[in-house]
């Protein structure tokens, strides 16, 4: 099961990375204050014009791609291994209360948000890093003639730390985990609640 998950963890954050990079592309391009298009179509249009799909549009996506298809995988693996030990646990603490206690939806729902939220968190927090480098790549000039359109993941890696410091890799971080955490302790029990109901309509 916890091969089964990562693995369609992954294929999901591939597949995701497809529609994600043009937009996160676009949207870091309209972030920046030094930007000179009017709407986002206006940034699509001359990107695609100018500089096509994949040194263009597509940008960005190998870093993504690094971001993204490891961290799906462990995201959904251990979101479900967290909820499974904490039912685990909640059965435990149920089984010793008198009268006995049957672990309910309501016990599911614990479990999922607080699950959600610390399987959110520390995702983010591994694959921060990359995020900064992707967006560092997203904003660099596109033209060929500039030394940081010819970089690679590796090599925008390494002259961020060297021109900025480590501590830049995570800066911003904080802001983040503190977005995650609330973010995917609601995310999780609305997905497991839906299904609930569905299953449930389902067996009528």
């Amino acid at each position: 099961q916890i091969t089964k998950n990562f693995i369609c963890g992954s294929f999901a954050g591939f597949v995701q990375t497809l529609v994600l990079s043009p937009t996160e592309h676009i949207k870091c391009r309209m972030q920046m204050l030094s930007n000179n298009y009017n709407t986002p179509r206006d940034a699509v249009k001359h990107i695609y014009k100018e500089f096509g799909i994949t040194r263009g549009l597509y940008r960005g996506w190998c870093c993504l791609a690094l971001r993204d298809i490891p961290a799906y995988g462990a995201y959904f693996c251990s979101y479900d291994i967290t909820k499974q030990l904490l039912l685990s646990e909640i059965k435990k603490r149920n089984d010793k209360m008198k009268p006995k206690k049957e672990s309910g939806k309501q016990d599911m729902m614990v479990a999922s948000a607080i699950a959600g939220g610390f399987t959110g968190c520390w995702t983010w927090a591994i694959v921060y890093p990359l995020d900064v480098i992707k967006s560092r790549i997203q904003t660099s000039p596109l033209t060929a003639l500039s030394k940081e359109s010819r970089m690679s993941v590796w090599q925008m890696g390494k002259d961020i730390v060297k021109t900025r410091g480590a501590q830049h890799l995570f800066r911003g971080l904080n802001v983040t985990l503190i977005r995650s955490v609330p973010v995917n302790a609601v995310l999780f029990p609305v997905y497991e609640f839906m299904l609930l109901r569905l299953n449930g309509q389902q067996q009528h």
